[in-house]
């Protein structure tokens, strides 16, 4: 399925030329991610350039969380869009046993000018070993955004969303989950507390030296 004429607005642009775009809210802890708990992306980043400067002519990273769970995937495609794609689904094959099929995508452009949001629209079915009643259903996913990729990965990672909402996938999260997640927030929590005994060491040191 080719991805259509557009292009992603790029964020910043790397000292080679390379367009490179980064999602945002990209720290460790994004504000609110400790109380979602559902399915959501933590943070994704994009690397484009030309063919001739790398196999591949974009490369995208995502990390997606539940709970206390966390899922990373990477993947390079010819297109910033395949790439996302390929990335959320490498992050989720082990949560659905196999790669979804996109069997629709439409990319609406929402006004006339470089700067309208992109709205993006999309249907995925189950992957192909998927079995019984897992096997059956088409999934939607929509998003607007600015930025093509970001609207790409939002409406992707809704019918995703929507896929593992199905009573056929209960469980399906559990099964694979992993305690990621809870060791990068617990591992954060030892790291602020380093910082406040050194602050703390600090300030008593100075009042020392000043007494």
């Amino acid at each position: 399925m080719s991805e259509p004429g557009l292009a992603p607005r790029p964020e910043a642009e790397a000292p080679d030329g390379r367009a490179e775009s980064v999602a945002p809210g990209t720290s460790a802890d994004a504000p609110g991610d400790q109380a979602d708990s559902g399915l959501h992306l933590r943070r994704w980043t994009m690397t484009t350039g030309s063919g001739s400067e790398r196999s591949a002519g974009s490369r995208a990273a995502v990390v997606l969380a539940a709970g206390d769970s966390q899922w990373e995937g990477t993947a390079e495609s010819a297109g910033a869009i395949g790439a996302v794609f390929g990335a959320l689904d490498a992050a989720l094959e082990d949560v659905l046993g196999g790669r979804v099929r996109l069997v629709a995508f439409d990319v609406h452009a929402i006004g006339e000018t470089a700067a309208a949001d992109a709205l993006v629209e999309l249907l995925i079915e189950p992957p192909a070993g998927a079995s019984g009643e897992r096997a059956a259903g088409r999934y939607p996913g929509s998003a607007r955004d600015v930025s093509l990729v970001a609207a790409c990965a939002a409406a992707y990672l809704a019918a995703l969303r929507a896929l593992l909402a199905d009573d056929a996938w209960a469980g399906a999260m559990a099964a694979a989950g992993n305690d990621r997640l809870a060791s990068v927030r617990a591992q954060a929590a030892r790291s602020a507390a380093r910082a406040e005994i050194d602050a703390d060491a600090a300030l008593d040191s100075a009042d020392w030296f000043s007494s």
